[in-house]
């Protein structure tokens, strides 16, 4: 298992008490399945989503790590 600690961002200045866009997450390599880990859920991602998330770990549009911070406040949320 190989784990992969990012920092995930905003694109721009930080404001290190804005925790919602600001925070740690982890990219999680086990065999052949990927997983991504931020805010205490894991959620099940694609080699490629890994792969990308590790490449930019930036909230912006169309980037991988927006879509997971989405996906990772949906499950939060009990949606």
């Amino acid at each position: 298992m190989k784990i992969t600690r990012l920092r995930i961002g905003l694109v721009g200045p930080e404001d290190p008490r804005d925790e919602e866009h600001n925070y740690y997450a982890e990219a999680i390599e086990d065999g052949d399945r990927f997983f991504y880990r931020a805010n205490g859920f894991t959620v099940e991602i694609t080699a490629d989503q890994h792969r990308k998330v590790i490449g930019n770990p930036r909230l912006h549009y169309f980037s991988t790590a927006l879509k997971l911070h989405y996906r990772i406040k949906r499950a939060k949320e009990g949606n």
